[in-house]
This record gives structure tokens, C-alpha cells and sequence, in this order.
């Protein structure tokens, strides 16, 4: 029927891209070749559509779907490679559900294609931008704000951004606050309320940093897990250390490892820390600095 339809396959292997719609009136066309997707917790776009296994599959009109077993290749490798040479966005909940999101600066790819379907049963990970869709395209814009929808009842989850086109720039918006997507890196979310949005600018950010800077990590306060970020002029090897607030070292996070100049994350894990006050020390070269987080249980 027009619309989501949850359907099963024949016996043989089926190449999405070789189905066909016949519609209640005359003709028939090719569905789209994005139509398919599979649920491994978490929707992904199928790229066959295998014997015992059910996908869904949105249509624009009523009809019959026609599905053969010849062709076996799948021909739909283009679309998926495609989305691999994207920005993405991996949602990741604390059982290990992923759902991946993409979007581009000046991708043609058509977003309603790739509306995801119907939510899963409730506690499962859904993950998505406000379109519905799992990928944003500028589309000409010079800027463009795309809030997520995430719902998942196993917190907290994290969002790995990996960037691969920097022929625009973004930001990951949390609860108001900006962090840069530069490269790659990780944040995690501890609540189910958080207010997640990608704004995206057709300006690239700007070159490499001009000094040193130590920033305020984020979240903060935080529990358990939060980003530290830091910039380099030049190359340099780093250490960032955290100490309590007797001034005890309680963990060497970054041991004299050589970095690029370039904006750097760190992601840090205190699932093991107690409470309290702590410190973190950033030093590169001549550079050092020190600044204050608080961990709240």
C-alpha cells in the first residue's frame, strides 16, 4: 500500500535496485533505489535483500512489488559508497545499538530518499535527524541547523562524528553549547532529554591554530565519561594528566604522544572515579595549563 510497507523476499537473494513497482493503474516503474532497510539494531539501507529477512519499503503509490532472482550482483554498491565518503554521525547506546547519520555541504543526494522508517518497539535505539531522514544536505544554503531525534532506554549514548569533506564546517549543538567537528571524535550523552542538534555552514573553519589553548571540557559537571579539547600551532609531543584535589595524580590520559598541529579531542572515561573536584594539566612543549571539571555521581 502507499506509503511504509514491512515485507519479506522469495527464496533466492534479490537485488533491490532489479525490483519493480506495478502500480493499480498502467505501467510499472523501478522503486527507488534507497527504498530498502534492514533493522540490525539499528536501520541501515539493504543492499540485498535476503531469504528470511524482512525490510521495509516506502512507495508512492498501491501496487505489486515484482522481485527475480536473476541478477544476483547487487547493483546497489554505488549508494552505499557514496554514503561512505560522507560526513557521518554515529549514535551509540550504552548495549551497543548503532544507528549511522550523514550529511554533506554539496551533496545532491536526494534527502527524502532516505526517510527512515517507522520507530522500532519502544526501548530500542532510534536515531535521526528532525527531516526524519538519516542524512542533511546544506543544499545551497550558507548555513542550516538540523536538530537529531534520539531515543534509546540504555544511557548513556555517544555520537562519533568522522569528517571527510572540508569544503564546509560543523558543529555538534548539545544543550546549547558548540563543539567543532574537526577530524574525529566522540561525546556521549547522558540524558534521554538532551538537545542535539548539526548546524552546518558552507564556510570551512578557519586554517590551523594560531597558539596553544587548553578548553573547558564538555560536558561539565559530568558522569561518567567527558571531551577535552586542545589546540596546537605546531607539532609537539603531548601529556594531559588529571589530579584530584589534594593534587594527586590520578591518571596519566595522555602520555608524551606526538600530536599534529591541528584542534584535538580527547575523550575521557571516570567510570571508576569517585565524586569531586578535579583538575586536568595540558602539556605541550613550553605550553601548559591547567583547568578545573567537576565529576557529579
Amino acid at each position: 500500500t502507499q506509503g511504509w510497507n514491512l515485507i519479506g523476499s522469495i527464496s533466492y537473494p534479490v537485488d533491490p535496485a532489479q525490483t519493480v513497482l506495478y502500480g493499480e493503474g498502467e505501467g510499472s516503474s523501478n522503486l527507488s533505489a534507497t527504498s530498502y532497510f534492514g533493522y540490525d539494531n539499528g536501520y541501515f539501507i539493504a543492499d540485498v535483500l535476503t531469504p528470511m529477512r524482512a525490510y521495509w519499503v516506502n512507495v508512492d503509490e498501491s501496487g505489486t512489488i515484482g522481485m527475480d532472482k536473476d541478477g544476483l550482483a547487487p547493483k546497489r554498491s554505488s549508494i552505499t559508497s557514496t554514503l561512505k565518503q560522507m560526513n557521518s554521525l554515529v549514535v551509540q547506546d550504552s548495549k551497543g545499538s548503532q544507528q549511522s547519520l550523514y550529511f554533506g555541504f554539496n551533496s545532491n543526494l536526494d534527502v527524502k530518499k532516505f526517510t527512515l522508517p517507522p520507530a522500532p518497539p519502544n526501548g530500542a535505539l532510534y536515531a535521526h535527524f528532525a527531516s526524519g531522514s538519516m542524512l542533511e544536505n546544506l543544499s545551497g544554503e550558507q548555513s542550516k541547523i538540523a536538530p537529531l531525534v534520539i531515543s534509546s532506554s540504555s544511557l548513556p549514548y555517544s555520537i562519533k562524528w568522522d569528517m571527510k569533506d572540508n569544503t564546509g564546517s560543523a558543529l555538534l549543538l548539545i544543550d546549547g553549547n558548540a563543539i567543532p567537528l574537526r577530524g574525529s571524535g566522540s561525546i556521549t550523552v547522558s540524558s534521554q532529554h538532551a538537545d542535539v542538534a548539526l548546524k552546518m555552514d558552507a564556510t570551512p573553519f578557519s586554517g590551523m591554530p594560531k597558539a596553544f589553548a587548553l578548553h573547558q571540557n564538555y560536558p561539565n559537571p559530568f558522569n561518567p565519561a567527558t571531551v577535552i579539547a586542545f589546540d596546537l600551532p605546531t607539532d609537539e609531543l603531548v601529556t594531559l594528566k588529571i589530579y584530584n584535589i589534594l593534587g594527586q595524580e590520578v591518571m596519566t590520559a595522555i602520555d608524551r604522544t606526538e600530536f599534529k598541529a591541528g584542534y584535538h579531542t580527547h575523550s575521557l572515561n571516570t567510570s571508576q572515579w569517585a565524586s569531586g573536584v578535579y583538575f586536568y594539566k595540558l602539556s605541550a612543549g613550553n605550553y601548559s595549563s591547567i583547568k578545573k571539571m567537576v565529576l557529579a555521581r
